[in-house]
């Protein structure tokens, strides 16, 4: 079925355009530039897709309802003094730096959806579940995520699988536990990452005992130690120090390495050490056995980027990146072999998190990197597993500015967005914060563009009825019509819809000196859910024979500010900074 077929435009039924089916949005052919200037690769630089490549990512489910905190060592440390920091004395674990979308729990689902969402459209396969700490699983908050899960794939919208990485020595007591409540009852059956037809568990089964669970996995037995490698087959990492290991399965074919951000470990030390260790563990700005000290070098991904390197030049079947929202480390004076005499500050031992510098996650942070870390996962994620070409389109097409649409019918391509992700937040986080967001709104689903002599015509569809123009922040079309990130707002150098005069006439502005400015008229239509417009180009530079832009639809962001207005409110086609290419064949 088409997904902008005519319904009696206009004249009868309002128009109600059907979403497209299957959960593709065809994220590996957006493009993307980060603040760091880094652009993602297309199929010239990874070729195409790949068989048999996968992509698993830590994951921590262990921000359970706490109503202490939050304690966050960069505010914290910002206010050391004398040699000493004021440590809270609450009990709470801290937190490296601020998530982007909060101090949260993860029973939240307005978190649980956009996380999803950001991995899909990274090309993350599943998400690996800490239950390394025995005996907890966390069963409420990844039955939250499984719950959530269900309902996005039920909508049509993507959704990595689920696994779990268990204690390293005996797991026992949380392999049960898991068997018992949710393996062995089939719970969500269809979210378990499968391998080797069998569902994924990374433990060590020499301690199972029970015939059906060993029948039942695949298993693969963790390894705990940064340094030393596997000692057999059928073993996985989940972090090393560079140069990572092969694991290799008992046909002896390359079947897993760990990619990690950074590493709690000490340059020629065995075993890990403390992130907070004063002779400074391998960050994230360690790379060619040292630390860059350069200014804003921590935002460059260089140790991640060493190890993404040394995973391509062996191209296993899976990577396991370590990972994706740990956050939080607990405080100790004393830890294995070391005290709070060899760290920074006094009382101040955190073994896996401790700063911006000496952490491991890649979801968005407030502030700092941004999502530079997420955009440069991508970017390795599309070089592992290889990309399907950019679409383009054919040449110049007739469109009528009617609301009728069913001249759209014959335009290609079709750019998709993830369906689903304007749902709006009401949850707790840390220490009594409670989070809201309300202003997810209409939910694009389906866009197109098109040109002729005159002008660029764009066509976006949405899941539901286009809300009225006169709402505020309104079906925003963004343009970067010179496909350079460095101009504009965030890139973008036009905005079309910033402010709507009639029902069928808008504006076009441009970014000049560092401000929106009216440049001139456009006019649309608007019918059910559907929405068209046409644009001079004159106005957007596009003069030339064949256009060639990058455009973006956003609604209800609060403001034109930083790039988290994109990722966190109302909703936006294609995701966060990721944008559609509009190119003509040749």
């Amino acid at each position: 079925m088409s997904t902008v077929a005519a319904c009696g435009v206009g004249y009868g039924e309002p128009y109600q355009g059907e979403p497209y089916a299957g959960g593709d949005v065809y994220a590996d052919t957006w493009v993307a530039t980060d603040q760091l200037g880094r652009t993602q690769p297309g199929i010239d630089e990874t070729g195409p897709p790949k068989d048999n490549k996968w992509v698993g990512i830590f994951y921590w489910t262990w921000h359970i309802h706490r109503d202490c905190g939050p304690n966050d060592n960069t505010k914290l440390l910002a206010t050391a003094k004398d040699g000493g920091v004021d440590w809270p004395e609450n009990g709470c674990p801290h937190h490296w730096g601020e998530p982007e979308l909060g101090y949260y729990f993860m029973t939240d689902p307005f978190v649980i959806r956009k996380h999803a969402g950001m991995l899909c459209d990274a090309g993350v396969d599943v998400v690996l579940f800490d239950t390394t700490n025995p005996p907890w699983t966390w069963k409420d908050e990844y039955e939250a995520l499984c719950r959530t899960y269900t309902e996005m794939r039920k909508e049509g919208a993507c959704t990595p699988c689920i696994g779990f990485i268990t204690p390293f020595w005996d797991p026992t007591e949380v392999v049960n536990r898991l068997w018992k409540d949710l393996y062995k009852p089939g719970l969500w059956k269809d979210l378990w990452f499968m391998w080797d037809g069998k569902p994924l568990l990374l433990a060590n089964k020499d301690f199972i005992k029970d015939e059906e669970m060993l029948a039942f996995f695949t298993f693969r037995r963790p390894m705990p130690d940064y340094w030393l490698g596997p000692d057999g087959p059928d073993q996985w990492s989940w972090l090393e120090v560079h140069p990572q290991h092969v694991f290799k399965n008992s046909a002896g074919e390359a079947e897993q390495m760990s990619v990690g951000v950074a590493q709690n470990a000490l340059p020629d030390t065995p075993g890990p050490a403390p992130m907070a260790h004063k002779d400074g563990a391998m960050g994230r700005s360690w790379h060619n056995g040292a630390k860059d000290t350069r200014e804003g070098a921590v935002e460059l991904g260089l140790n991640f980027a060493e190890q993404w390197t040394r995973a391509l030049e062996v191209d296993p079947q899976f990577i396991f990146v370590t990972g994706w929202n740990e956050w939080i480390a607990g405080r100790y004076t004393e830890w294995s072999k070391y005290t709070d005499e060899d760290c920074y500050y006094p009382g101040g031992l955190f073994v896996d998190q401790y700063t911006h510098e000496y952490s491991r996650d890649c979801e968005p942070m407030r502030g700092g990197h941004t999502d530079a870390y997420y955009y440069q996962l991508a970017s390795y994620v599309r070089r592992f597993k290889g990309v399907r070409p950019r679409p383009t389109a054919s040449g110049p097409s007739e469109i009528v500015v009617d609301g009728a649409f069913d001249d759209w019918e014959a335009v290609l391509p079709e750019y998709r967005d993830t369906i689903g992700d304007v749902a709006h937040r009401n949850h707790r986080g840390y220490g009594g914060l409670v989070y809201r967001n309300d202003t997810g709104r209409n939910d694009f689903v389906v866009a197109k563009a098109a040109y002729d002599d005159a002008n660029l015509y764009f066509f976006i569809q949405t899941r539901d009825a286009i809300t009225p123009h006169t709402d505020p922040h309104w079906m925003l079309l963004l343009i970067d019509a010179d496909q350079d990130a460095k101009t504009g707002w965030l890139g973008y150098d036009d905005v079309v819809n910033r402010e709507v005069r009639s029902s069928t006439e808008t504006t076009v502005s441009a970014w000049r000196n560092g401000a929106w400015e009216t440049v001139g008229a456009a006019s649309y239509r608007v019918n059910g859910n559907g929405l068209e417009v046409a644009v001079p180009r004159a106005l957007v530079g596009e003069a030339g024979d064949a256009p060639a832009f990058d455009f973006h639809w956003a609604d209800n962001i609060q403001e034109f500010g930083d790039v988290s207005e994109l990722g966190v409110n109302g909703d936006s086609a294609p995701n966060r900074r990721w944008n559609y290419r509009y190119a003509v064949a040749r």
